[in-house]
């Protein structure tokens, strides 16, 4: 269901309750665990249900079209905050300005890719901290360790679509999130009882107990930037799309 977003790498990150996944052995580490490919999605078949239990309480999965940086797992989403405070984001998108957002933040970036930025302002100062520095296309999943074990968060400032949804129970099966309605529709099938788009500009929380409590930040759809042309030699030109 994932492999027409991109095709050059995929990730997943999920928390496992007690057990480290890559050895099977006991382990206090409460954070999100990450495994990535340099291949396509159909490369995480093989490892899911390896690494995804009934106790699980959240995944987050992507595939990745290299726009910065190479095509490799370093630069594969999911990505962590450089800052090392437990932020997990995984980005639909383009940071038109994310050498500008690192040097804001006095941050020292770990991968080549631009969306790192985002998981450096998740960590900085959560949102807002996005919506005051970054530039560009955004919609956004993550979770930050800081906030508990079982918190999702998401937020589109427009440019990318986003919906989310509820499986096997209208008001209150589990909450899944996805890039469009129809992938959601094609992933699930008949499972999907409740799917709507999201908000622009609204800040999504899912909490431990499956509710959905919302705020609207404001300042979101003024990050809206979308380039006007693209070049695989990573040379790009920006301008600002009116809404």
């Amino acid at each position: 269901g994932l492999a027409s977003r991109g095709r050059d790498s995929a990730g997943m990150a999920f928390r496992s309750p007690k057990r480290n996944p890559n050895t099977g052995k006991p382990t206090d580490y409460r954070g999100m665990w990450v495994h990535k490919a340099e291949a396509p999605s159909v490369a995480m078949t093989g490892v899911i249900n390896g690494y995804l239990t009934p106790s699980t309480p959240v995944v987050m999965m992507h595939t990745r079209l290299a726009t910065h940086g190479a095509n490799n797992k370093v630069n594969a989403h999911p990505h962590r905050d450089p800052q090392g405070y437990g932020v997990t984001v995984v980005h639909n998108g383009m940071i038109s300005n994310y050498l500008k957002v690192f040097k804001a933040l006095k941050v020292k970036a770990e991968t080549q890719c631009d969306s790192e930025a985002v998981a450096a302002c998740l960590a900085a100062g959560g949102i807002a901290s996005v919506v005051k520095h970054c530039r560009g296309s955004m919609s956004l999943i993550w979770t930050d360790d800081r906030e508990g074990q079982s918190r999702l968060n998401f937020w589109t400032n427009g440019a990318n679509p986003l919906a989310f949804g509820r499986l096997d129970n209208a008001k209150h099966g589990p909450v899944v999130v996805g890039s469009t309605q129809e992938h959601l529709v094609k992933a699930f099938r008949k499972r999907l009882k409740s799917v709507f788009d999201a908000t622009e500009g609204k800040h999504y929380e899912v909490q431990p107990d499956g509710t959905i409590e919302s705020i609207y930040i404001i300042g979101s759809v003024a990050t809206y930037v979308w380039p006007r042309t693209y070049h695989y030699n990573d040379t790009y030109t920006y301008g600002n799309k009116s809404k």
